[in-house]
């Protein structure tokens, strides 16, 4: 029998008692109370001495608040100095968690090579000793190191704690906070902001500069001025994120604190909006992410609820845009606010989905940023066959997809662009300006039109993208879309009407799905022949088949057979007619098998009908037989009996 001694098997080491996400919170409750305290003492420095205060009472009184400012100033400076210390334990932590995964992996790959190992030996004979001998000791090697990796990990959960504890420590007296209000090198916060403002159109720029902040910088800039780096182009996701989560939550904590009686008009608006990005951010909770190995990251790329006249910008991500290989950005049509960010975010996920199924590294985003006419006024709503709102949008959008580019960490990421209905305007209008050339593909659904002046795919996309187009026959979006293009000499200075054979029609542009325009069309039906269903023809393209083509482009996996179809050769009114042809005799038809079904359901009735008035003549006449019966035994002749009448 074969004896050799076995290497131990490793135990598996367990979660840290410490996790990322509760350090999070704490650091959001933090940076919200540095932030209320530093807008307190603000307004209570510039609100200057009561009325009627003079002499010695406005001297106390001038001497107290002074006093309360700096007492203010050196509070949130001890809290800039503990969040920085909070983020980068929670940033050791995520860390940590990954290399405890990895040494638990390895330590199941150890183990199993042990059980191996053992079963070999059982039974084995002599002469393999030394064989099984040299793996014993080359299992020994690897168990040892996993041991000493496991040391180190530990070790370093150690001095993550002690690092965060010696900052906190560190400021948690009142002579602490006013060192830390004096030191020279405390970020000056107010400076940090006006250079972000300064390059806020340039997200290349802003990028390189926040790069070159240190963490204490960034993480007060963060916490006193949100509303600006959550809104940046250029400032990385998860710092944009932190941001939003932050304004969104002191927004949601005031609204709701004001009884809802008491609620102005406005406030209520953006109560729903605030309510709105809030639930919008549990979606896709618990859902897991094959490729970041870890539950799918939500991120809150914007948070403007007052933006736009109080309709409210809103984005939500659904995997890290800076680190993911594809990346989508959708952008929706009119009367899409901020309060819509739920349904867009839906949509959203649908499509992280689709793309992801296998495994691929995926970001899907939905982007309300951009002031799409709306149905709250007759005026907002008649803007829709105008493009004015599509190309300041297109601008806006192209600054954000900059800012995509600019952040995102290591290779370029696959970016596509998905525009729908008056938003496929708008992403024209982004790819026309420039954003053509930093897209990989741009989709165009249930568009409008591709913007005026932009005759073709070539006008869009630059020589290495490719334009992609989803259009419903049946879709009466559609068919506003000139497929012959403009008379410029029409109309001369009103933008956004369309003629055809002489007549103005509402459109946007050159129809993107015809032939003639050089998109890649992709099947996604022709809609329902009813006319009722219309609608849904034109809100319902990220589902089935259509969404399933969305998820390979945003992947970059390549189209099923059938999933391109040919581009139409009809234009707008010539569509309508045949949709209307169409639905007039799916009418009739419905009619002929309605009436057909009548007539028959009539026959049987009839049919039944009869054979009811049978029974019943049948029933009536065993019932006559039955009376006859009897007035025969009554008339029937009798023997008669004297004896009776005597």
């Amino acid at each position: 029998m074969t004896t050799i001694t076995l290497p131990p098997r490793v135990t598996a080491v367990p979660e840290m008692e410490a996790r990322a996400s509760a350090v999070g919170d704490a650091g959001d409750a933090v940076r919200l109370s540095a932030r209320g305290l530093e807008e307190a003492v603000g307004d209570a420095v510039a609100g200057g001495l009561p009325e009627g205060f003079e002499g010695d009472a406005a001297r106390a009184a001038g001497s107290a608040m002074t006093a309360f400012g700096d007492d203010g100033d050196a509070v949130v400076a001890a809290l800039l100095r503990g969040l920085t210390a909070i983020e980068t334990y929670a940033a050791d932590l995520d860390r940590l968690d990954a290399r405890r995964t990895a040494l638990n992996d390895r330590a199941s790959d150890v183990n199993a090579a042990i059980d191996t190992l053992a079963a070999d030996i059982d039974g084995a004979p002599a002469e393999q000793v030394p064989a099984l001998t040299q793996r014993r000791d080359a299992l020994q090697r690897r168990v040892d190191t996993w041991l000493d990796d496991e040391r180190t990990w530990d070790a370093d959960v150690t001095a993550a704690e002690e690092r965060l504890t010696r900052a906190l420590q560190a400021v948690d007296t009142v002579a602490e906070g006013e060192d830390a209000a004096d030191d020279p090198g405390r970020p000056d916060t107010d400076a940090l902001a006006d250079r972000l403002r300064e390059l806020q159109d340039d997200a290349a720029a802003a990028h390189r500069w926040w790069e070159s902040l240190s963490p204490a910088e960034r993480e007060a800039l963060g916490a006193l001025h949100p509303d600006l780096v959550g809104s940046t182009d250029g400032v990385p996701a998860v710092a944009r994120d932190e941001a939003n989560r932050s304004s969104l939550a002191e927004d949601v904590a005031d609204l709701e604190a004001i009884p809802e009686d008491e609620r102005t008009e406005e406030q209520q608006r953006l109560l729903e909006r605030a309510q709105a990005a809030q639930d919008a951010l549990e979606l896709g909770a618990g859902q897991y992410d094959t490729a970041a190995g870890g539950e799918l990251q939500r991120l809150l790329l914007l948070y403007q609820p007052d933006s736009a006249d109080g309709d409210g910008f809103a984005a939500l991500a659904f995997g890290d845009p800076d680190t993911a290989d594809h990346t989508s950005v959708s952008v929706p049509g009119i009367t899409n606010d901020g309060s819509n960010i739920g349904s867009n975010g839906e949509e959203a996920l649908d499509l992280w989905r689709a793309a992801a199924a296998d495994g691929s590294s995926v970001s899907t985003i939905a982007w309300i940023g951009y002031d799409a006419p709306t149905t709250d006024e007759l005026a907002d709503i008649g803007s829709v066959g105008w493009e004015a709102r599509a190309a300041a949008g297109g601008a806006d959008l192209a600054d954000f997809i900059d800012g995509l580019r600019a952040t995102h960490e290591g290779e370029p990421t696959d970016l596509t662009a998905i525009g729908h209905s008056y938003g496929s305007s708008t992403l024209a209008h982004a790819l026309a300006g420039g954003a053509g050339d930093d897209v990989d593909a741009g989709v165009l659904l249930g568009s409008p039109g591709a913007g005026l002046g932009n005759d073709s795919a070539d006008d869009l996309v630059g020589p290495d993208g490719e334009l992609y187009v989803g259009a419903r026959d049946r879709d009466p979006v559609t068919w506003l879309g000139n497929a012959d293009g403009y008379d410029p000499s029409a109309l001369a200075g009103v933008r956004g009407l369309q003629w055809l054979d002489g007549v103005p029609t509402l459109g946007l542009g050159a129809d993107p799905a015809h032939d003639d325009f050089g998109a890649t069309r992709i099947d996604v039906g022709e809609g329902d022949v009813n006319p009722a269903s219309y609608l849904d023809n034109h809100t319902t393209y990220y589902s089935g088949d259509g969404l399933d083509h969305l998820g390979d482009i945003v992947a970059d996996r390549p189209l099923d057979d059938g999933a391109v179809i040919d581009g139409r050769d009809q234009n707008g009114a010539q569509l309508a007619i045949d949709a209307g042809r169409d639905a007039v005799g799916a009418g009739v038809d419905h009619l002929v098998d309605e009436g057909t079904q009548w007539a028959g359901d009539r026959v049987d009735d009839l049919q039944d009908t009869a054979g009811d008035v049978g029974d019943w003549a049948g029933d009536r006449a065993d019932d006559a037989g039955e009376v006859l019966d009897g007035l025969g035994e009554v008339l029937a002749p009798r023997p008669i009996s004297f004896g009776g009448l005597l």
